[in-house]
């Protein structure tokens, strides 16, 4: 098998230093499952896996660096100088013997190890294999090492479904009664490592079936019980699904939409991508927050429902409150801050675009969308067209389907047609303030970004059009305004 030649200089060094090491786990399971690329190895050695990453970042110089994972229990990553930025992860042994070891871990098709000797000499032909994982990876089954594999580490409810994603694998019978009698220890888990997984899961691009999978066991709603009262919430004629299943619907429609740009925005289908694919904080990108956003995008629907006289339901400012309750909710997850702004901006600005399934966008509009959400106007358009595609009420037409994505066509053409470096602005705040000799105040942004906008639309054109137009808002806002 081809492995990296630093990576494999990295266990020749292990071997030299702390003989008696092994290959656990993906690496092994990932060879036999044919997956395309390998870039991770684990390690575990019978010394201290943190001490001893560190010593060999320092043999192997530039050509890998440490990273420390966690001192106490003795683990240490090396992050190679190299193009796919390979990682090998060495942790201490957790058994006086290696079969001991496996038992411990989480799914046989993790259990799996081969000497760092014998690997050097042979390869992965002298497996050890105490749990028979190689017949649950030729079987595509997920089965627990041990009956205490959840109760021990709730989290690894969220590694199972990870892996029925992202390996196509099934959860056998008896690991998912396990995982249904463990399932109330996810409420101790710390944000941080339901975020990982959580992460890793919505990451994948056919993520929809793992969710409805894992509320199956209540595990969704055990992390964000704001959102059970979304189960059975009438909807109005739009709409032919409850506010629970419709959400979930939104987020199969969101995959489907990014599996399938091609089809609908091949113009600007590498933008899209780009957009999606940058991570908006290190090692995570912006589908799964995408994602998220369409889970909780009306979530504030129940406690905002109203009944008029004819019995039409309304959702008044529905998109506020689950702005609030996604607010609350994330704290739980630990997010960066850059993260959790882009969320609670598309979930609070979902219905910003709306307009469009019954008119064409107006110049006006295409400017004031773009100005104010710039990039986004992206993850905001997904949810938009995955929000209409998921609701097959009465009321909804296939007008209203048509309109929306000809206006998210449009809009992208304005956005993406803007020139690269803003317009130089014909007049300033202090011009405002000395010109009409008013104070500085929230009134003088207003001000200017009115110019702005009307300057950008080709309405006004010089200092003389600026000032004639600010005197005009100014004197709108506050009549009787003096000015120089």
């Amino acid at each position: 098998m081809l492995i990296n030649p630093k990576l494999l200089k990295a266990l020749e060094l292990i071997e030299e230093i702390s003989p008696g090491s092994y290959i656990v786990g993906g690496f092994i399971r990932d060879h036999f499952i044919n997956r395309s690329h390998i870039a991770d190895v684990d390690v575990a050695v019978a010394g201290n896996g943190f001490s001893l990453a560190r010593q060999i970042s320092d043999r192997l110089g530039d050509e890998a660096s440490f990273a420390p994972l966690d001192e106490i229990n003795g683990c240490g990553r090396l992050v190679f100088n190299s193009p796919d930025h390979e990682i090998m992860d060495i942790t201490t042994l957790k058994a006086p013997t290696i079969d001991e070891d496996l038992s411990r871990r989480d799914f046989t098709i993790n259990a799996i190890a081969v000497r760092v000797s014998d690997f050097i000499c042979s390869g992965l032909e002298l497996l050890i294999d105490p749990l028979n994982g190689l017949q649950d990876i030729k079987h595509g089954h997920i089965r627990a090492c041990s009956d205490n594999a959840f109760s021990d580490d709730p989290l690894r409810i969220f590694r199972a479904y990870r892996f029925t994603t992202q390996l196509g694998f099934s959860i056998e019978a008896k690991s998912l009664l396990l995982m249904e009698q463990a399932v109330q220890g996810l409420s101790e888990i710390s944000g941080e490592r339901i975020r990982d997984e959580l992460y890793l899961i919505l990451a994948e691009p056919n993520s929809f079936g793992t969710l409805i999978a894992m509320e199956e066991l209540g595990a969704i709603t055990l992390l964000f019980p704001e959102l059970k009262r979304m189960k059975g919430a009438s909807q109005n004629r739009f709409h032919d699904l409850d506010v629970w299943n419709h959400s979930l619907k939104v987020v199969e429609k969101i995959e489907f939409l990014i599996n399938n740009l091609e089809s609908f925005f091949p113009e600007h289908k590498d933008r899209i991508l780009n957009y999606l694919r940058h991570e908006i904080c290190p090692g995570r990108n912006r589908p799964w927050l995408v994602k998220l956003a369409g889970l909780f995008h009306d979530s504030g629907k129940p406690l905002t429902s109203t009944v008029d006289s004819i019995g039409n339901i309304h959702f008044y400012g529905h998109e506020k409150v689950s702005r609030q309750i996604i607010e609350n909710s994330i704290v739980k997850l630990k997010m960066s801050n850059r993260e959790s702004e882009f969320v609670l901006k598309l979930v609070g600005s979902h219905m910003r675009l709306s307009s469009l399934t019954v008119s064409e966008p107006s110049r006006k509009f295409l400017f004031r969308v773009s100005d104010r959400f710039q990039e986004d106007i992206i993850g905001m358009s997904l949810i938009f067209i995955a929000d209409l595609r998921s609701s097959c009420g009465p009321a909804r037409k296939q007008s209203h389907m048509d309109n929306a994505l000809i206006g998210v066509k449009t809009l992208f053409d304005y956005f993406f047609e803007l020139p690269g470096e803003p317009v130089a602005p014909l007049v300033n705040g202090n011009d405002i303030i000395t010109y009409f000799n008013i104070s500085p105040g929230p009134q003088i942004g207003y001000v200017l970004k009115r110019i702005r906008e009307k300057q950008a639309l080709g309405e006004i054109a010089s200092r003389q059009d600026a000032l004639h137009e600010a005197r005009r808002i100014i004197e709108r806002l506050e009549p009787g305004t003096s000015s120089q």
